[in-house]
């Protein structure tokens, strides 16, 4: 078996922070149609848009919370980090082909 390696796009390393203490992380791949990643904690859903940037969205099924973001396809060169509320952060970082 054959097993491909593509990106897509871009792919995307997520580190979701509450409180201050990590609370998840996950990975996925950027590609034209709407994906979604489900773990114990979130579900994400995420697609490549017309304007070169991946709509991302993360309900965290804890509390019911919903974060949205717009990441643009780009090579990280660190972590970036958004400040979301006081409660939750987010912390990623993009790889490309």
């Amino acid at each position: 078996m054959q097993i491909k390696n593509e990106i897509g796009y871009m792919q995307v390393h997520i580190r979701l922070y509450k409180n201050s203490v990590l609370y998840d992380e996950f990975a996925f791949n950027v590609f034209d149609k709407k994906h979604q990643v489900k773990t114990n904690l979130v579900i994400v859903e995420f697609k490549a848009n017309e304007e070169k940037c991946t709509e991302l969205l993360v309900k965290i099924l804890e509390d019911n919370y919903t974060i949205s973001m717009l990441i643009p396809f780009h090579q990280s060169t660190e972590w970036e980090i958004v400040t979301i509320s006081e409660e939750y952060v987010v912390g990623f970082y993009c790889l490309t082909n």
